[in-house]
């Protein structure tokens, strides 16, 4: 059973995320925990990359897929990280570059 929240995050307030804040506090999982929950623009920065075989971006991308492969915890996270780099790495040889 999760602790009571303090009365001083039920009042109304007008900073809208307070029991939000709370829930951090007291070390809860954040919301959307389980998800792949990684930046849009380097995503798309990364295929942008593969389309135009931009010699400069696929290396940028090649070192952006690896240090989050080196960070990645989660088994569905390192499958994702895993398929990118790969994407990158066949673009790259692709270009004859490496």
């Amino acid at each position: 059973m999760p602790p009571e929240i303090p009365e001083r995050y039920n009042q109304p307030v007008a900073h809208r995320h307070a029991r939000r804040n709370w829930a951090k506090r007291v070390n809860r999982a954040p919301r959307y925990a389980g998800k792949i929950m990684t930046r849009f623009k380097e995503l798309r920065r990364i295929e942008k990359a593969i389309e135009n075989k931009d010699i400069a971006e696929l290396q940028w991308s090649l070192s952006y897929c690896k240090m989050r492969l080196q960070i990645a915890t989660m088994k569905q996270h390192v499958k994702h990280w895993t398929e990118r780099l790969n994407k990158v790495q066949a673009a790259l040889k692709g270009t004859d570059e490496i």
